[in-house]
């Protein structure tokens, strides 16, 4: 049914129907509220963008509500890849984080692991500069705790480069460990301002991912939320393409599962804009009819009368 006002179960289209299934505009029913979205494949109201999965967000992939931004996990964010709540920036893990790639809560700068911390590359409370490990340092370098002034150039063990907090990296602003690049708060990545863990790229919050803005993991490509994606903007888990809310899709702007086409909400569609399952699938049929085949069976043999016999002591 399409239309407007309509009470319906199920499947309908247009403005203001009650149901479940629905396409277009004010619907409600169990999956969704009364407000106004522009966007594809967003599951929520009031968001401005695609393939959000909450409410009131802008721009697109954000698993959450209130966000600003793209691929981030939670609620009130502003930027890209952020993990928590109230953090504005990229890649942040925590919560009220302002800058890139903080670990914990906040964080004021790039690349700090721990909380409070105003500057770059810093480990640990409340530290303000460059480099520092420990708590209430004032300076570039420092190691321990309430010290002012200037320590080395690294101030943890096996790093190369410069205002490195963490361990065995190479680079500079490293609050990590095994980093290669530039204000990484995470572990073993390659990039910069990767908070996350055995990340190639830039931006990425998450785990062994290969692009950009990746707050989820093994994703290849950015702003994936979800988990084993390869493309863009995808809240859900094991698509190929964009703006996946669903699992294992191919396409675009899918809120179903193990569909391949665009912007579907049922499951295993091939197609566009379909709502149910298991439709438009192509199939095939051919029936070969066999005739009755006659079968006749002939024998002969030779049968010789009188028949004879001898017994011992009797003929007959």
């Amino acid at each position: 049914m399409s239309g407007w006002v309509n009470t319906i179960p199920s499947m309908g289209s247009g403005v203001g129907n009650v149901g479940d299934g629905l396409a277009g505009l004010f619907s409600q029913g169990t999956d969704k509220i009364s407000v106004f979205g522009l966007g594809v494949a967003n599951h929520g109201g009031l968001n401005v963008g695609s393939a959000n999965v909450g409410d009131a967000n802008l721009g697109s992939a954000n698993v959450g509500s209130a966000n600003v931004g793209g691929g981030n996990v939670g609620d009130g964010n502003v930027g890209v890849a952020n993990v928590g709540d109230g953090n504005v920036g990229g890649a942040n893990v925590g919560g009220a984080n302002v800058g890139g790639a903080n670990t914990g809560d906040g964080n004021w700068g790039w690349g700090n692991t721990g909380g409070g911390n105003i500057g770059w590359g810093n480990t640990g409370v409340g530290n303000f500069g460059f480099g520092n490990q420990g708590s209430g340092n004032i300076g570039i370098g420092l190691s321990g705790d309430h010290q002012v002034g200037f320590g080395g150039w690294n101030s943890g063990s096996g790093n190369v480069g410069l205002f490195n907090s963490g361990d065995g990296n190479i680079g500079f602003f490293n609050s990590g460990s095994g980093n290669f690049g530039i204000a990484n708060s995470g572990s073993f990545n390659t990039g910069i301002a990767n908070a996350g863990l055995t990340n190639t790229g830039w931006f990425n919050s998450g785990l062994a991912n290969t692009g950009w803005g990746n707050a989820g993991a093994y994703n290849s490509g950015g702003f994936n939320a979800g988990a084993y994606n390869t493309g863009s903007f995808n809240p859900g888990h094991v698509n190929t393409g964009w703006f996946n809310t669903g699992d294992t899709n191919t396409g675009l702007g899918n809120s179903g599962n193990i569909n391949t086409g665009a912007f579907v909400s049922g499951d295993m569609n091939n197609g566009f804009f379909w709502r149910g399952t298991g439709q438009g699938l192509l199939g095939a049929d051919y029936t070969i009819t066999i005739p009755q085949i006659p079968l006749t069976i002939g024998g002969g043999g030779i049968l010789n009368i009188p028949i004879t016999g001898a017994i011992t002591g009797l003929t007959v």
